[in-house]
């Protein structure tokens, strides 16, 4: 099996759609079956591209969410864009094209909830503006641990994920660490901004935006007034 073109993923679903549409009420076992599945088809078209579904409700009307992720691998992203691009108007379903931001805790008690993890305790020091327009590394800093796990680490990267959405995290950071306020020198401590706050620091920004002035700094053009 070898699909060369999205509309080839799309004809094996619409003849596939109605199993997708009764996973709400589905055992896990079923679930995990047609979930499978689709990922074997999505696969043939992209080796790394997978998908999310789930269930909205919008002005009383319900809709299944289809999500198609890479799970942040950039070099995949236009491919996902083809994808979606190609896909099928369907009454009831929305088709997305990567993860989109979420509640900072978003599935977090699911996947970590044993690590009594606090999302709302991590702190950051924002990059300055010039390190800002490219892909750099993430320094994360919690309290109250006397010690961190790579399970710490792995959450701490689940509420940026959540926090930024998949096209942000994949085209912007490129790592990111986690250590202890305590472990911080006492000078730079003061610098810490609460993570809730990343997506004022960490866009997609157009450098057109930006200028050297005759100093030799980054400015930020000013909207016309």
């Amino acid at each position: 099996m070898r699909f060369s073109k999205p509309k080839q993923f799309w004809a094996w679903f619409q003849r596939n759609k109605e199993s997708y549409e009764q996973l709400r009420t589905a055992s896990s076992a079923e679930t995990i079956y047609h979930m499978r599945e689709m990922t074997m088809h999505l696969n043939a078209y992209g080796r790394y591209i997978n998908a999310e579904i789930y269930w909205q409700s919008d002005k009383g009307r319900e809709a299944t969410v289809l999500v198609f992720t890479t799970y942040a691998r950039p070099r995949d992203f236009r491919k996902v864009g083809r994808l979606v691009a190609c896909a099928p108007q369907i009454p009831g379903w929305r088709f997305l094209e990567l993860d989109p931001p979420r509640p900072i805790d978003f599935f977090l008690e699911e996947d970590y909830g044993h690590l009594n993890f606090d999302p709302f305790n991590l702190w950051f020091l924002p990059p300055d503006p010039v390190t800002a327009l490219d892909k750099y590394n993430l320094d994360l800093y919690i309290d109250n641990y006397a010690d961190l796990t790579p399970d710490h680490e792995n959450a701490a990267r689940a509420v940026v994920y959540n926090l930024l959405g998949e096209k942000v995290y994949g085209l912007k950071l490129r790592r990111i660490d986690l250590a202890r306020v305590c472990d911080l020198p006492k000078e730079y401590r003061g610098d810490l901004v609460n993570l809730q706050q990343i997506p004022e620091y960490v866009q997609l920004q157009d450098t057109a935006d930006y200028y050297i002035d005759q100093t030799g700094n980054l400015k930020k053009y000013r909207p016309n007034t």
